[in-house]
């Protein structure tokens, strides 16, 4: 299967949605360059005593499903990193702007900031895409990193295999 280019693909093709399941995601960080006995992801049932007792240690990130926030509260993630002396936010903290042209990619986006956000913690196998990616986007500001991300031919590959890797149906809403 041919993987359309992003001068001719919509964001929609380019980046469909991801399912949210550990399963997906473990296969798709793993592909990407983190080592399997590295890391995983496990399914959090709640945010109780007795639902985080079952949640294996330690814990690197947690990756929140949630609907987009409304439109005055979209741009909260930059004033976060307006505070001070933005480069050197940018170095401590590894964020990349969803803009328009990513589509779906939150799911990607997602995983690079807990990737990107415990790097310390993880090493990744060497010049694998998310090695040659976090390398590539070092110093650069968020949204010139979903630029880099959206350009990225292997990242969006690896998206569009991890989507069709779910079991859930689709639904179209009109």
């Amino acid at each position: 299967m041919a993987l359309p280019s992003s001068a001719s693909a919509s964001a929609g093709e380019r980046w469909p949605p991801l399912e949210s399941s550990p399963d997906v995601f473990n296969q798709f960080m793993w592909s990407l360059g983190v080592p399997e006995d590295a890391a995983e992801f496990h399914d959090v049932y709640g945010l109780d005593a007795d639902a985080l007792e079952m949640v294996p240690q330690p814990v690197l990130a947690v990756i929140l499903c949630s609907p987009d926030p409304p439109s005055q509260d979209a741009d909260h993630s930059e004033q976060v990193l307006s505070s001070g002396d933005k480069q050197e936010n940018w170095d401590r903290l590894y964020f990349i702007k969803q803009i328009e042209s990513l589509g779906n990619a939150c799911g990607t986006i997602g995983l690079l900031h807990a990737v990107g956000n415990v790097s310390s913690e993880i090493n990744l196998v060497e010049n694998s895409s998310l090695d040659m990616f976090f390398k590539s986007t070092a110093g650069v500001d968020p949204y010139e990193r979903a630029v880099l991300l959206e350009k990225d031919d292997a990242m969006a590959r690896a998206h569009s295999v991890a989507a069709s890797a779910g079991v859930t149906e689709l639904s179209v809403m009109l």
